[in-house]
């Protein structure tokens, strides 16, 4: 079941649901976004990319190596000191 967009257009503020997206890799989907304000119309494209890891995965794929987040290095640094 997908959730509601919780996506603000950046004009009016309106709901910004997103229309469609494409997957282009395991690691980066495009999308296309519209606004619900029919007198907005703001329409636009944008991506969706995993950068980092924040928790392994319990089945992980071997084709998916992915940095860990330098926020997480840098709070593993300060509590070994």
């Amino acid at each position: 079941m997908s959730r509601p967009s919780r996506t603000k257009c950046p004009h009016c503020g309106s709901s910004f649901p997103i229309r469609n997206s494409v997957e282009l890799n395991p690691l980066l989907r495009r999308f296309h976004a519209q606004c619900s304000n029919v007198e907005c119309g703001f329409t636009a494209q944008g991506f969706f990319q995993i950068e980092f890891e924040l928790s392994p995965s319990g089945i992980p794929n071997p084709e998916i190596n992915l940095p860990p987040s330098p926020h997480k290095n840098k709070n593993s640094q300060v509590s070994r000191v």
